[in-house]
């Protein structure tokens, strides 16, 4: 595995995890202030995985469009959406890092867009790592490894999905995507274990359902 590889993966994994915590909200944190650092660590590591992968952009008029082209072009066009919005309600609702920016206006929609956008984010990152699945196997070599091996890895994969299903459904994310529910809640009795096994779950449960999916356009 070459430099720019491993550089991609550690950045990859770096805001994966950055990801998880920042959806713990402002209840993670002593203080709401390691939120909003976290926050513009992400943002600078979307940058430069944006410089990283430039070419994407430059081809996007160039070529013909198949099915899985599309669904790449959505979901990469429909996450970046959901960064920016994420980043601009962030500096918006700063009550740190920003504030010299003396912004006073317009906070129930950054309020209101910083979560919805969020929720997007989390589910999009799911389905764009989705998109590289196949890589980060192969390099893996998961293939080379022993039935059993495989076995458990994909019993894995679908006992977490499975429960990733269940923690979707019971932290009712989709309230929060589609401003059903307009203010997070946050069970502070679960704990930091089950919030982490809860949202890595529902990331490996789009995931899961991204590649599966992927693979059969890919096909086709």
């Amino acid at each position: 595995m070459n430099k720019k590889i491993i550089i991609r993966r550690a950045l990859d994994l770096a805001m994966t995890i950055l990801s998880v915590l920042l959806m713990g909200g402002l209840f993670l944190f002593p203080s709401d202030v390691v939120h909003e650092i976290l926050g513009v660590a992400l943002i600078f590591l979307w940058a430069s995985h944006i410089v990283l992968n430039r070419n994407f952009y430059k081809s996007l008029f160039k070529g013909k469009y198949t099915p899985f082209r599309i669904v790449m072009t959505v979901i990469n066009t429909a996450l970046l959406a959901s960064c920016v919005l994420l980043a601009v309600s962030g500096v918006m609702l700063s009550n740190h890092i920003f504030v010299f920016l003396g912004i006073e206006h317009g906070m129930g929609f950054a309020r209101l867009a910083h979560l919805a956008a969020s929720h997007w984010y989390y589910i999009l990152i799911a389905l764009h790592f989705s998109l590289h699945a196949g890589a980060v196997f192969s390099g893996l070599k998961l293939k080379e490894k022993s039935r059993a091996v495989r076995v458990i890895v994909n019993c894995a994969v679908g006992a977490l999905s499975l429960y990733g299903l269940f923690a979707f459904v019971r932290l009712g994310l989709w309230k929060y995507m589609f401003l059903a529910q307009e203010f997070f809640f946050f069970d502070m009795q679960r704990g930091f274990a089950l919030f982490v096994l809860d949202y890595v779950s529902i990331f490996v449960l789009f995931a899961a359902v991204g590649y599966w999916v992927n693979n059969g356009l890919l096909k086709k």
